[in-house]
């Protein structure tokens, strides 16, 4: 089973699960014993070069390589065209790489099932750093709650310096306080609190890995603005980039949209120490709402990362590249103007 390339930021070896604090059970609905491999019966998933991925137009298909020759059928069609039977085994496993393929570029019989889809875990693991940037969000919001505000969204190096200066470390503890009262816990329980702020800014981290990897967008925004400057009286390539700048604008929003929710949602600290487990459901569906997307991105993010912003035929099919991307997957009805 193939993860998303390994980015800065985003480590994409198989995690541990996180182990929460002792007294707080794991977030998600129980579930049944079931198999952690993709197993199947039917004879066609057991041809050596069959595999599972997306389209072009993002449709979970099988492919079967014949020489230099790929098939993609459907999953719709691989049910129908080779009888696989409803409610079968192999049916209800077709259903489960339908949904892993949110999480993973391409699956084989046999590959591990992504924790996403198993027991709502993350199956990469996030940097250290990344945690000590959604833990030092959760105590900007316990400092502000305690003066009754809602917190301001900043940079990552803004939030872990205001976390450690020692106005808001007294607040924070006075938050902890508060909250231990306002819930019905006892003064000596204020360890359940504390507790879980640490367990969720652990799940708030995987947010803040790929939010920092989105940074990228901007980057390229960026530089598709120089290019169009360099490529003012080319034509071709000149109107491509104007497409690709307009076209730019709709999952930058989107992008900041998503992100703005989880932010709208880690502002109410008493909520998420108050209902726990129904947050991080919450959070980790965003988390893999978004995760799913920056797999989509990343050999974009990857291509424009060492982009140089000068003429040439590597520059011209980046620009083509990402006009085709942003076409496909965002596409428009506007009339381009220059």
């Amino acid at each position: 089973m193939e993860t998303a390339l390994q980015a800065p930021g985003i480590d994409m070896r198989a995690s541990t699960a996180m182990r929460l604090p002792a007294g707080m059970a794991s977030a998600g609905p129980a579930k049944e014993a079931r198999s952690t491999t993709f197993t199947f019966e039917h004879k066609v998933f057991q041809v050596p070069s069959v595999f599972f991925a997306l389209t072009e137009d993002r449709k979970p298909a099988m492919h079967i390589d014949y020489g230099d020759l790929r098939a993609a059928i459907e999953l719709r069609a691989v049910r129908r065209g080779f009888g696989i039977p409803p409610c079968s085994n192999d049916d209800t496993m077709l259903d489960t790489v339908a949904g892993s393929l949110r999480f993973v570029r391409r699956i084989r019989p046999n590959d591990s099932i992504p924790r996403e889809v198993l027991d709502g875990t993350a199956s990469w693991a996030a940097d250290e750093s990344h945690h000590q940037t959604a833990y030092s969000r959760l105590t900007l919001q316990l400092a502000s709650w305690m003066t009754g505000g809602t917190g301001v969204r900043l940079g990552r190096d803004q939030v872990r310096s205001l976390a450690v200066n020692p106005e808001v470390v007294s607040r924070v503890q006075s938050a902890v306080a508060e909250i231990v009262q306002k819930i019905g816990l006892q003064p000596h329980e204020k360890h359940v609190i504390v507790d879980r702020i640490e367990a969720f800014a652990r799940e708030l981290s995987y947010v803040e890995a790929i939010r920092e990897r989105f940074d990228a967008t901007r980057g390229i925004g960026q530089k598709v603005a120089r290019l169009l400057a360099l490529y003012k009286t080319d034509r071709m390539v000149g109107d491509n980039l104007t497409r690709v700048a307009a076209l730019m604008r709709g999952p930058l929003a989107a992008f900041d949209a998503m992100f703005a929710n989880v932010d709208a949602m880690i502002a109410d600290v008493v909520g998420i120490c108050q209902n726990y487990e129904e947050r991080v459901v919450r959070l980790r569906a965003m988390r893999d709402d978004l995760f799913e997307l920056y797999l989509m991105w990343e050999p974009i993010f990857e291509r424009w990362q060492g982009q140089e912003i000068v003429k040439g035929k590597a520059t011209e099919e980046s620009v083509r590249l990402l006009f085709q991307f942003l076409a496909r997957n965002y596409p428009q009805a506007n009339t381009w103007k220059r």
